[in-house]
């Protein structure tokens, strides 16, 4: 039976000073020090790749329970467990100078993430976590959910790569779409499919009846969406939810898929960012996105790299932005554009300063050739 929020494993306890003289890594010691010695100019610290183990981290911890200066701790990339999460709550409990965590690429566990969640009650200064990578699942998601349910500082949430379906999906969505904000949620490579997608839609529908101002960023890249998936996200686009950058991108969305999403953009007005990057939308699926994207006035940026489009799809994107007007950066890298419609394109947007075009990759489009069409020197 996984423990209860309600009755955390641990109590905060005044620390004893442990200068780290136990801890064999040179650099470690070194970090150590400098946080017992609290100096105002030392404010970020970059221990990521160091193999840090729990032990390192608890000397670790009890020196950053006493300081009042650094922001900013990556302890990306190293060997710490649900103790070291632990050790670093219990830290977080007493310090609330720290705004950006980052324990990527560990092994913290349900565990490791409860103490963490736990901790988000009390501090008050925490806005940027990451823990992607670390064996997080549905029920260690839900800890989390229910902690940002009462703890709204939190701007950037990270999981990535971890091990959250549908459920966990759902819970967080509606939490995020509570809050009011600017945020980011990060849910790149968890196995989610279709059906996460249609609970991440929901989650949003429901969150966001109230309309809270800010734009959420929603990162679904390599999370198994199909067109279901498409359309189920499309659904929420048009209901106008506060996404303002979708990332899309290494799923497996096709024409249907962007059919959909090209009739939510008709709609959407909050929509700043879309990315489709390595799908399988070809020269159909670009036609309907970029009939949607004839009405849409909130669009800055839309990448479609590797989507198979040849020269029609590029070729009726021209036709979009002829009218157009707020759509200021296109990436069609690595597609099947040839010569004359990637010129079409270039003489169209000539007029347009600013206006960032991404065309490498594709067949007979050299650098030399863009350098030329651009007029850069």
């Amino acid at each position: 039976m996984q423990p209860s929020m309600a009755t955390p494993m641990w109590q905060f306890k005044p620390r004893t000073p442990n200068r780290g003289d136990t801890v064999r890594n040179p650099v470690v010691r070194e970090a150590i020090a400098r946080l017992w010695e609290n100096h105002p100019d030392f404010t970020e610290l970059d221990l990521h790749n160091q193999q840090l183990s729990d032990g390192d981290v608890s000397a670790l911890s009890a020196a950053l329970a006493q300081n009042g200066y650094v922001t900013t701790l990556n302890l990306a990339r190293n060997k710490i467990g649900a103790a070291g999460a632990t050790a670093l709550a219990d830290a977080l409990f007493c310090n609330t100078v720290v705004t950006e965590l980052d324990l990527s690429h560990n092994f913290i566990g349900a565990g490791g993430v409860q103490m963490l969640a736990c901790t988000l009650l009390s501090n008050g200064s925490l806005a940027t976590l990451k823990l992607g990578a670390n064996q997080i699942d549905n029920w260690a998601a839900k800890q989390l959910a229910d902690a940002l349910e009462q703890y709204v500082g939190l701007v950037e949430l990270d999981l990535a790569n971890n091990q959250i379906s549908a459920t966990g999906a759902l819970m967080l969505a509606s939490v995020f779409a509570r809050n009011g904000g600017s945020a980011r949620l990060g849910l790149a490579g968890n196995w989610l499919g279709d059906q996460g997608a249609a609970q991440l839609a929901s989650g949003f529908k429901i969150g966001d009846l109230a309309g809270p101002e800010g734009a959420l960023e929603l990162d679904l890249r390599a999370t198994y969406l199909g067109d279901a998936a498409a359309q189920s996200l499309a659904q929420a686009l048009a209901e106008n939810v506060r996404i303002g950058v979708l990332r899309l991108g290494g799923n497996h969305i096709g024409a249907e898929g962007a059919r959909s999403l090209g009739e939510a953009l008709d709609r959407n007005r909050r929509l700043r960012r879309l990315e489709l990057a390595s799908n399988h939308l070809g020269d159909a699926g670009v036609h309907w996105l970029a009939g949607g994207l004839a009405r849409n006035v909130g669009m800055q940026a839309l990448d479609l790299g590797q989507n198979g489009i040849g020269d029609s799809g590029a070729l009726a994107l021209l036709a979009t932005l002829s009218g157009n007007e707020a759509l200021a950066a296109l990436d069609l890298r690595d597609n099947r554009i040839e010569y004359d419609a990637a010129t079409y394109l270039l003489r169209e947007l000539a007029s347009r300063p600013g206006f960032m075009l991404r065309l490498d990759g594709n067949p007979f489009i050299t650098p030399d050739f863009l350098l030329g069409r651009t007029g850069a020197s």
